[in-house]
């Protein structure tokens, strides 16, 4: 009986065993990923230029909801005038509102708004959840 009893313990903490490897794996895909796109950010960042931008014109597009697309007019070094579409948002932009604008001196039509949130949140989120769950599955009951 007692042998039986050990014989499910130990299956018990295969599985244990096998559930943290898992977790930490999951955890070095994401924090691999995040650290990759942070890195990639990083060095977009800094062969791009930022100059300021407006908002040209906002487009409203109903998906169950009133969703907004800002248009972002901005001027390059050179002197052309690109216009690019920005994210979409809940919020509806103001027209005319001066905007922060990274792009490519070689391809300024591929520009993109300057922001907090578009640039660093989802990198740096995976990163952090990734740490968190390697993190985590250390502390997992052995």
């Amino acid at each position: 009986m007692l042998n039986r009893i050990n014989q499910l313990q130990s299956g018990g903490n295969r599985f244990a065993r096998l559930g943290r490897m898992l977790v930490k794996a999951f955890g070095l895909v994401f924090a691999f990923a995040g650290a990759i796109s942070l890195a990639s950010e990083i060095r977009s960042g800094q062969e791009m230029t930022l100059v300021t931008g407006k908002i040209f014109d906002v487009r409203e597009k109903e998906t169950g909801g009133a969703t907004y697309i800002p248009v972002i007019e901005f001027i390059t070094q050179d002197g052309r005038v690109v216009h690019f579409q920005g994210a979409s948002t809940r919020f509806k932009p103001v027209q005319g509102a001066p905007v922060g604008v990274l792009y490519d001196k070689f391809k300024p039509e591929a520009a993109r708004i300057d922001s907090l949130f578009q640039r660093w949140l989802l990198p740096g989120v995976s990163t952090l959840i990734g740490f968190l769950l390697i993190i985590g599955a250390g502390f997992w009951r052995r």
